[in-house]
């Protein structure tokens, strides 16, 4: 009994009982008298007011409850006076009076008894009977006080629910007690016998219920700010949760119940931070951002968007590893609640690989993707660029396109190269044939399916700043599909047209054009980019601007990197080359530079933030000086630039294509494309070939080995891409010590 009372008292409801005023009982008092050579016993009742109260347990610790324990109880009695009558025969009757006065029943100890089905307890109880009296009677009187303790045995029903509880049908036992002796006569004995019926006497009070046990499922099952099988580890959250959505300790554990848990419990997602992603396979999984903190890098401009630029907030992990190398689709596209952006990264604080920027079909959701290789662990970052909310990231397969590895791809089936320029958006079918001739090349012209899908996989063309031309005319009338040519004159014997084209639709649509996929289009005279094919392609990323031509002698080399990296890298990456990062200390430099290597397309982002490749520019001690030590002296900068938003610069432009304008941005912003330069050799000392401060038989010797066509080649002494005869007067002019 001692371990029972023990355990419920650990898990109990209390409730203070009291007995309605105006409430009364009938209480029975039997005296037996023994003495003069005879006894008699007699009884008489009285109605008396009854008061009192009861201090009760109720357990164990939930509803219904199965045990009622008693912890302290007195009734009290009005006082009262009963008439007797003894011995009676034919001399008449002993008439006794007992006034009873302060009348009380006191529960002696805590007492523990079960509930049975229609709410009855029985306890084994003892109850101390108190009261004073007085006997008034011809033969005696006697006076005293009775304290006296009852048999075993205590009953009573409970009807509790609701808060309320009442106590009644109760039966407290006859008690019995004797007059002390001392107060008699010599010889006489008197012993009482006291009971209480309590009629319709009970005891009521209130109780605050237990709250329930919580569901089975809660105290497992994951963290509620994740999603998983029913219930969640956090019982107060899961209780409060379940309480509101049954389905979430019953079904599973939804995006539904994670609002609800971050809303009412501030949960926050196991995967908030960046080094414990939570892992995922191929398939779609509900998440949440609510309540997330932000432990990312800032992202580059290439990810940004015109209405929220580059802020990023609120993220959570994740992580996957492919089984075998594909491409990789990361998406929210159209199932999120909330404006979602995505990143891609190789590790905790490493490359980014890929990032969303809100564009396409998806509004303010997210979709990217990425060529994943087998057993290697990427990290998917997902957040918002101002708020937070809930939605489900999907994982598939799919067709990624490679990430081109150079401004400029040469295929080695014919050897000829092929590269996208930016021309500047609205410009003509003439000005594209214009910057062919400049450059070397002529207009693409892709013959075969085979040459077209090596263009799209390597040389993706690009429609940001406008349509990209390729060598696709229209002569004459016979619209819409007749008269079309290749500006070389080969024969048009297989096509491309998307589907419902060419339609002359407006009128006027005689040039070609080439999309993303490969599929063409009959275009207005109005072009942004153009493809070009070059027989030469070693020409095409490194130009020397030749003193003969009013240059600085230097070199340029347009350079992709495989992943984007930052100023301060670019810098390293071109001073390991033998360069540095282009200076364009005058205006007609970095015009030179940008018609010839800037504009290469594949250089830029491509985003609503178009990054061009970086420049030698910076910022130091609040003057702009470029990596040479010169100070800038003509405004390279775009409109509103600069705008204190970094201290390095590079080629951007906002909504378009490529752009002869340059923009301050942060040392890590990152980006693939940079221009090296490699400065002129030995402009004072030209016949210095091998570069000793010694113009003499060694120098002919390199010009001997390097005799005919050689453009860029030091022995080049008069930069007219030959060598010839003039730079061997070159060498004997100078002939000598070098001043």
């Amino acid at each position: 009994m001692l371990t029972i009372l023990t355990a419920c008292c650990l898990l109990e409801t209390p409730a203070d009982l009291t007995v309605p005023g105006g409430s009364s009982g009938n209480l029975t008092l039997q005296i037996a008298i023994d003495g003069f050579g005879d006894s008699d016993v007699q009884s008489a009742s009285g109605n008396l007011g009854i008061a009192g109260g009861s201090n009760i347990a109720m357990g164990p610790d939930a509803e219904p409850f199965s045990l009622v324990r008693i912890d302290n109880a007195q009734w009290f009695f009005a006082d009262t006076d009963l008439q007797y009558s003894f011995f009676c025969g034919l001399l008449g009757c002993l008439d006794v009076t007992v006034e009873l006065r302060n009348i009380r029943a006191t529960l002696l100890n805590p007492a523990l008894g079960g509930l049975d089905s229609g709410g009855r307890a029985n306890f084994d109880a003892n109850w101390l009977l108190e009261a004073d009296y007085l006997f008034t009677s011809a033969l005696f009187d006697a006076s005293g006080s009775i304290s006296t303790p009852t048999a075993p045995g205590y009953a009573a029903t409970f009807d509790i629910g609701n808060g309320n509880v009442t106590m009644r049908d109760i039966a407290l036992g006859s008690i019995n007690s004797e007059v002390p002796p001392d107060s008699l006569p010599s010889g006489l004995s008197v012993s009482l016998q006291t009971t209480v019926n309590f009629g319709g006497t009970f005891q009521q009070g209130n109780y605050t219920p237990p709250p329930p046990p919580p569901p089975p499922a809660c105290g497992g099952g994951g963290a509620c700010a994740d999603p998983h099988g029913p219930g969640c580890d956090d019982v107060s959250c899961c209780v409060t949760v379940c309480e509101i959505n049954p389905a979430c300790c019953n079904d599973v554990w939804g995006l539904d119940c994670i609002a609800l848990a971050a809303e009412f419990c501030g949960a926050v997602p196991s995967n908030d931070r960046c080094e414990n992603p939570r892992p995922l396979d191929l398939g779609r999984f509900p998440f949440t951002t609510l309540n997330s903190d932000t432990d990312g890098p800032p992202l580059i401009t290439a990810c940004g968007d015109q209405a929220t630029a580059i802020a990023f907030t609120g993220d959570v992990w994740f992580s996957h590893t492919p089984f075998q190398d594909n491409g990789i689709l990361v998406s929210t596209c159209n199932h999120a609640d909330f404006d979602t952006r995505i990143a891609v990264y190789d590790g905790c604080g490493g490359t980014l690989l890929a990032c969303s920027n809100d564009e396409g079909p998806c509004g303010q959701t997210s979709q990217c993707g990425f060529f994943g290789v087998a057993g290697q662990t990427y990290l998917i970052r997902v957040g918002g660029p101002f708020g937070r909310g809930s939605g489900e990231l999907d994982i598939a397969w799919g067709n990624v396109p490679p990430a081109i590895e150079s401004p400029l791809a040469v295929d080695p089936s014919s050897g000829r190269g092929y590269a996208l320029f930016g021309l500047g958006a609205g410009s003509s079918w003439q000005d594209a044939l214009d910057v062919a001739e400049g450059l070397g090349g002529i207009l693409a012209t892709l013959t075969t399916p085979e040459e077209n899908n090596f263009v799209v996989n390597h040389m993706t063309p690009t429609q940001v700043g406008g349509p990209t031309a390729l060598g696709l005319v229209q002569d004459g009338d016979d619209e819409p599909s007749g008269g079309w040519r290749w500006i070389t004159n080969e024969a048009l014997t297989w096509t491309n047209w998307r589907e419902g084209e060419p339609n002359e639709n407006p009128i006027g649509e005689d040039f070609g054009m080439i999309y993303p996929d490969g599929t063409w289009n009959d275009q207005v005279n109005a072009f942004g980019n153009v493809l070009l094919e070059f027989d030469n392609p070693d020409a095409v990323l490194e130009r020397k601007w030749r003193f003969e031509d009013g240059g600085t002698g230097s070199t340029y080399r347009a350079v992709l990197l495989p992943s984007a990296v930052g100023w301060n890298e670019a810098a390293g990456y071109a001073e390991s080359l033998g360069g540095t990062l282009a200076d364009f200390e005058s205006a007609a430099e970095a015009q030179w530079v940008f018609d010839r290597l800037g504009s290469l397309t594949k250089l830029w982002s491509q985003t609503y933030y178009n990054g061009g490749p970086w420049t030698g520019l910076r910022l130091e001690n609040g003057i702009w000086t470029w990596r040479s030590g010169a100070t800038l002296d003509w405004v390279p900068w775009g409109p509103g630039e600069p705008n204190g938003t970094g201290s390095v610069s590079c080629f951007y432009n906002i909504n378009g294509g490529p752009r002869f304008t340059l923009d301050d941005t942060f040392e890590s912003d990152a980006r693939r494309g940079l221009i090296v330069e490699f400065p002129a050799v030995n402009t004072s000392c030209p016949g210095d070939v091998n570069q000793d401060d010694l113009v003499n038989f060694n120098d002919l010797v390199n010009i001997l080995a390097n005799w005919g066509p050689c453009d860029g080649c030091d022995a080049d002494i008069d930069g007219d891409d030959i060598v010839g005869f003039s730079d061997v007067l070159g060498v004997l002019n100078g002939w000598g010590a070098c001043q």
